[in-house]
């Protein structure tokens, strides 16, 4: 059984579930860096392994893989912040 494939890299849900596992590992060993950035690093990674898996080395496929980065980064930054208000709300002063 293996929890990492290449097939996670065909679909937009497995690129942000790396990232994301992949983020949070390393916010344990890179802790002066943004995490934002980190994601945004790890994001690249990702994008460009997609693409070599992928093999669409057209202008187009790379074009549309580096804009994949982006979406990738924001679904991976936006789900870990969506995550941690579910499981610690903030709770307001009154």
């Amino acid at each position: 059984m293996e929890f990492i494939t290449l097939d996670m890299l065909l679909s937009l849900a497995g690129c942000v579930a790396i990232v994301g596992i992949v983020t949070q590992a390393l916010k344990i060993y890179f802790k002066k860096i943004d995490p934002l950035w980190l994601n945004f690093f790890v994001s690249i990674v990702v994008g460009f392994i997609r693409i070599f898996v992928l093999k669409d080395f057209s202008a187009s496929g790379i074009i549309l893989g580096v804009l994949n980065v982006f979406v990738i980064m924001f679904a991976a930054a936006g789900g870990y912040d969506t995550i941690k208000t579910i499981v610690s709300p903030k709770k307001e002063d009154k």
